[in-house]
């Protein structure tokens, strides 16, 4: 695996994970 492809899954997974911890809350909030 280059650096490239390195940096880009990185990037994707940073993005997985903000959206998963954007997501988390809100989805908590609508159920209560």
């Amino acid at each position: 695996m280059d650096k490239e492809q390195a940096i880009n899954l990185a990037k994707r997974y940073k993005e997985m994970v903000a959206e998963k911890s954007i997501k988390g809350p809100l989805s908590l909030w609508f159920v209560q």
